[in-house]
């Protein structure tokens, strides 16, 4: 073998490598890319069934308020959700403002991973609170379980 073989050799071998690296790399990134899109559609689909449905504040009428939350309701919602074949869990918090001040109503649910990706939503509503409604905010945190 002469040096230009060895090195027209050398150079196919080194394009080799790097585009199978190349591919690798993209795999893993189309993945991870793939996941973050799931967990905000998740995301939003958890937020707006709550909203909307199950921490709904009831008037005395027996009429739904959408995006009027009872914060009460808070502690009997499930924390985990199987949307399509995979499990989902989810924490939430409540923040709403009177006057200048924001103030929290807890942190329900389990605590996020620190080795897993997560989503985090928030969603301007009202919260009913001791016969009025206030401003305020449902923040949700998922991830894949």
């Amino acid at each position: 073998m002469d040096f230009k073989q060895v090195l027209t050799t050398l150079i196919t071998v080194l394009l080799t490598i790097s585009l199978i690296l190349t591919i690798a790399s993209a795999y893993k990134q189309q993945r991870t890319i793939s996941t973050l899109v799931n967990l905000s559609d998740v995301s939003s689909s958890i937020i707006t069934r709550l909203t909307t449905e199950e921490m709904t504040f009831v008037d005395p009428s027996g009429e739904k308020q959408v995006y009027v939350i009872d914060a009460d309701k808070a502690k009997s919602i499930p924390f985990k959700r199987t949307i399509g074949s995979y499990d989902f869990e989810f924490q939430m918090s409540i923040l709403y403002r009177i006057e200048n001040y924001e103030f929290s109503i807890g942190t329900f649910g389990p605590a996020p991973p620190n080795d897993r990706p997560t989503c985090s939503i928030d969603v301007s509503c009202a919260l009913w609170m001791e016969g009025r409604l206030l401003p305020a905010k449902l923040r949700v945190i998922v991830w894949m379980d």
